[in-house]
């Protein structure tokens, strides 16, 4: 099946384009220098977290259900290495994705910058179509109204992404992450300095 993109920006700008007559260009290029721009740029950063996302959870799953067959190995089959040593380095590298993906938070970031995306997407939709909010309205007035609106969405997204650098909740991601380490039994991770 063909994928089919989430944001297609030759179709946005063709219905954009379509508004020339309707709009002054300093509208028409707010629509496609900032509202669209965003849109792409969380779609954007919404893909590339998912990839993170997802090659992590590869590696720690893979890892993970290698370990028990790699201790069940000869030396014989293993190039003469000792099972032990190399059930611990993947232990370790799996580890290792498990406490990245704890303090990169790549998983909630894809949701984040999905979330904006499609609202900012909508409300561009919204716009287009001059309905909800936007019907009855003159083109010129509802423009005004859009651009707010975007500005209002923009200043929202950027503000929960500041706060969730917030030191404390970091802090709390690393303590989960040890306690998970410590349930699972693997020694010597994340903030212990063992």
């Amino acid at each position: 099946m063909p994928q089919v993109p989430l944001v297609d920006v030759q179709k946005i700008v063709a219905a954009i384009d379509q508004l020339g007559t309707e709009l002054e260009p300093r509208q028409i290029e707010f629509m496609k220098s900032r509202w669209l721009h965003q849109v792409e740029y969380w779609d954007q950063r919404s893909r590339n977290a998912r990839w993170k996302f997802f090659g992590l959870r590869l590696v720690m799953v893979l890892g993970g259900v290698s370990i028990p067959v790699i201790l069940s190995v000869g030396p014989e089959l293993m190039g003469g290495r000792s099972p032990a040593i190399v059930a611990s380095v993947v232990s370790a590298i799996v580890a290792a994705a498990a406490a990245w993906e704890g303090v990169a938070n790549y998983g909630q970031i894809w949701l984040e910058k999905r979330r904006a995306a499609e609202i900012l997407k909508c409300e561009g939709w919204l716009f287009l179509q001059r309905a909800d909010k936007y019907a009855g309205q003159s083109f010129q007035i509802a423009a005004a109204i859009f651009a707010a609106e975007v500005e209002r969405q923009i200043a929202k997204e950027v503000g929960e992404y500041v706060a969730n650098f917030d030191v404390e909740a970091a802090t709390v991601r690393v303590s989960k992450t040890q306690k998970l380490f410590e349930a699972a039994g693997v020694k010597g991770t994340a903030s212990t300095g063992s």
